[in-house]
C-alpha cells in the first residue's frame, strides 16, 4: 500500500516540515503498513533557496514547474508528471503545505477510500465547516459563494484537500476541466464523490502571499469547468427576457409610448443570449477535439 501526498509549496517549506511530521503520525495510526511518500510541487521555480534541504529527506520528492503557476495549476502540473510512477490501487492526497489544510484530518479523509479498498472511482472530498478569515474575506465568499450557486446551480466547499486513488490520476487528470481548475473540476466532473465534514484550520508559519486580486482570480478559474453549464443556464434565461422584450417594444410602438426601456431589454437579452451562445459552442467544440484525443480501447491496469 502506497500513499502519495501532493502539496503546492510558495515559500512555505517552514509550514511544510511541520504539515510533512504531523501527517506522519497521522497516516502511521490510520494505515500503519502503508509506504507514504511527499510530494513537494516548488510553485517558486527553484527560487526557495530552502527547498534543497526539504528534498534531502528521505520520503520526500521535488517538482519544480518551470515558472510560477498558482497553486491549482502546479498540482496539475505535478500529478500530470507523477503518472508514470502511480499504481491504480495507490492512494493520492493532495493538500495545502501551510497547515491549513489539518494533517490530523487525514484519517478522517481517507476514512471513505480505506472503507471501500476495492473501489478504484471513489473521491474523499473536505467539506469545509469553519474557516478562520477576517470579516473582508468571510463577506466576500458569501457574495462570491451567491453569484457561483446562481451561475452553476452548486456550491464548492471544498479545495485542495482531496483523497483519491492512483486509476482517477492516470484516467482523468489530462481532462481539460483540470486545465482551467483543480479543485471545482471534482464536482464539475460526474465522479462518485463523498464529502467529509471537516473545519479549515490555521497556517503553521508566515504569511499567505495570495492577494485579493489572486482570490478573484481564484474565483472566475473556479467557475471555468463549468462554463458549458453557465452558457446553457444563461441561454435558458435570456431567450424568454429577449422575447418578452420585443414583445414589449411591439406594445410601445404600438401605443406610442416611450420605447426605451423596451429597447434596452432587447438590447441586453441579444447580447446575453449571444454570448451564451458562444460560449456553448467554444465548451461543446473543446470538447469534441478532447475525445478525438482519447485513445482506443481500455488502458490495462498498472
Amino acid at each position: 500500500m502506497r500513499i502519495w501526498v501532493v502539496c503546492p509549496c510558495f515559500f512555505d517549506t517552514a509550514s511544510f516540515r511541520r504539515v510533512r511530521e504531523e501527517a506522519l503520525v497521522a497516516l502511521r495510526s490510520a494505515a500503519p503498513n502503508a509506504e507514504v511518500t511527499f510530494v513537494l510541487v516548488d510553485d517558486t521555480a527553484g527560487q526557495d533557496h530552502a527547498v534543497p534541504d526539504v528534498a534531502a529527506l528521505p520520503d520526500v520528492q521535488v517538482i519544480a514547474p518551470p515558472y510560477n503557476l498558482g497553486h491549482q495549476g502546479a498540482l496539475v502540473y505535478a500529478l500530470r508528471r507523477l503518472g508514470d510512477t502511480v499504481r491504480d490501487d495507490d492512494f493520492i492526497v493532495t493538500m495545502d503545505s501551510d497547515g491549513e489544510d489539518q494533517p490530523a484530518d487525514l484519517a478522517a479523509l481517507l476514512a471513505p477510500l480505506l472503507s471501500d479498498p476495492d473501489n478504484v472511482h471513489k473521491v474523499s472530498l473536505a467539506r469545509r465547516t469553519r474557516r478562520h478569515e477576517g470579516l473582508a474575506f468571510k463577506t466576500f465568499y458569501a457574495v462570491f459563494k451567491l453569484v457561483f450557486r446562481t451561475l452553476t446551480g452548486t456550491v464548492i466547499r471544498s479545495g485542495n484537500f482531496v483523497a483519491y486513488r492512483g486509476w482517477l490520476l492516470n484516467e482523468v487528470i489530462h481532462h481539460p476541466h483540470f486545465d482551467h481548475c483543480y479543485s471545482s473540476s471534482f464536482i464539475s466532473l460526474p465522479m462518485q464523490t463523498v464529502p467529509v465534514p471537516l473545519a479549515r484550520g490555521r497556517r503553521f508559519a508566515g504569511r499567505s502571499h495570495m492577494g485579493f486580486g489572486g482570490l478573484f482570480v481564484h474565483g472566475v478559474r473556479m467557475l471555468m469547468p463549468f462554463g458549458e453549464r453557465i452558457a446553457a443556464r444563461g441561454i435558458i434565461v435570456s431567450a424568454p427576457i429577449l422575447v418578452a422584450s420585443v414583445a414589449a417594444l411591439i406594445a410601445t410602438m404600438v401605443l406610442r409610448a416611450n420605447p426605451m426601456w423596451p429597447m434596452f431589454g432587447v438590447c441586453f437579452a441579444t447580447l446575453t443570449l449571444g454570448l451564451c451562445v458562444l460560449l456553448f459552442a467554444t465548451f461543446s467544440h473543446s470538447k469534441a477535439r478532447n475525445l478525438r484525443g482519447l485513445q482506443d480501447g481500455p488502458r490495462p491496469p498498472r
